[in-house]
C-alpha cells in the first residue's frame, strides 16, 4: 500500500502541496490522520504530497493543509470527506486486497499503462 499511494501522490503533485518544496523527502500526508479514521485512510482525496516538515507540522497545525484542500477541491468536498471519516469500518483481508488493486489500477491509469 504505502509504495502505491506514495507513487500516486508524487505523480499527482510532485511537490509539497503546503510549502511547494520539490526536493528532499516527499511523503504521502493525510488530511484527516490515518490513525483517526480507517474509513478514509486509503482514500486518495485524503492523501497528498508533503515534505516531512509540513507533514509533521500538520499533526499540530492542520489548518494549512485544510485550507489548501478547500481551495483546491471546495468546502463541499471537504465536508464530504469529514463525514466519510466518521464512518467506523473494519476491513477484511479481501477488502484490503481489493482496495490495493483499485489503487494500483489508478496508478496504472496515471502512468498511461493499460
Amino acid at each position: 500500500f504505502p509504495v502505491t499511494i506514495r507513487e500516486i501522490c508524487l505523480l499527482r503533485h510532485p511537490y509539497c502541496v503546503i510549502c511547494g518544496k520539490k526536493d528532499g523527502v516527499l511523503q504521502g500526508g493525510h488530511l484527516i490522520p490515518k490513525k483517526r479514521s480507517l474509513s478514509v485512510r486509503f482514500d486518495i482525496l485524503n492523501i497528498f504530497t508533503s515534505c516531512s516538515s509540513c507533514n509533521f507540522r500538520h499533526n499540530f497545525e492542520p489548518h494549512h493543509m485544510t485550507q489548501w484542500f478547500i481551495r483546491q477541491y471546495g468546502s463541499e468536498e471537504y465536508d464530504a470527506l469529514v463525514e466519510k471519516s466518521k464512518i467506523v469500518v473494519k476491513y477484511k483481508d479481501w477488502e484490503l486486497d481489493e482496495i490495493h488493486n483499485d489503487l494500483k489500477q489508478i496508478l496504472r491509469q496515471m502512468k498511461g499503462i493499460k
